[in-house]
């Protein structure tokens, strides 16, 4: 078991997870059988121990029973079925992972992400939480502040004690226990006029509510 991938699914759960969060051995080993294939060590660590976790799984983007097309192991829907992700099954311990957005044409382009599969699961853990998993949600926007100079200021302000966590294709996530706040940046580096906060608890989220954000 990779322990990274243990220590933040625990620390945005706000406890250790147990034998019921993960799907069994047998299960991903039927997959393997039926798929001919051996799935990637990483997606099958990942499935051991938090698969029947819904926060994890489905609540945002949506983790599938993998399945093979044109030698690709497809593995992550996209919440509007727009695309999908997939890692080549000629390596199965820590693959690059791809994504595609026409899946159902005749010829399927699949796009390096520039990232590895345990990277890309653990920023899929951190977002999953952001974008739906956490119950309580909140922005704060530049509009709300005299300048764009004072909204970067509570920005880095705001984020002092926190981690960064997630900095990858324009996203960025910061964490301090189960809050997270985040926010896009463009192809110049620079901030979008919004910055998101998400809680697991209403305790959680009214201290964010006390820094300025606005619960939605």
């Amino acid at each position: 078991m990779n322990v990274n991938l243990q220590e933040v699914a625990e620390s945005l759960l706000g406890r250790k997870v147990t034998k019921k969060d993960g799907i069994r051995l047998s299960e991903i080993e039927s997959i393997e059988k039926l798929l001919g294939v051996k799935i990637p060590s990483i997606l099958k660590d990942f499935y051991l121990l938090v698969g029947n976790v819904e926060m994890f799984m489905s609540s945002f983007e949506q983790f599938i029973e993998p399945y093979l097309k044109d030698g690709m192991l497809i593995f992550l829907e996209e919440n509007q079925g727009c695309c999908y992700w997939a890692v080549n099954t000629e390596n199965t311990d820590n693959p690059n992972v791809f994504m595609c957005t026409h899946l159902e044409s005749e010829n399927p382009q699949w796009i390096e992400e520039k990232v590895s599969l345990l990277p890309f699961i653990l920023i899929l853990l951190y977002y999953q939480c952001a974008q739906g998993g956490y119950k309580y949600s909140a922005t704060i926007d530049e509009g709300s502040f005299e300048s764009r100079e004072k909204y970067l200021h509570f920005l880095y302000s705001i984020t002092s004690d926190y981690q960064k966590v997630v900095e990858h294709n324009g996203l960025v996530i910061y964490q301090h226990k189960r809050k997270l706040i985040w926010y896009f940046m463009d192809r110049d580096n620079n901030v979008a006029d919004t910055i998101f906060a998400s809680a697991q608890t209403k305790k959680e989220m009214k201290v964010l509510e006390v820094d300025g954000f606005q619960e939605l």
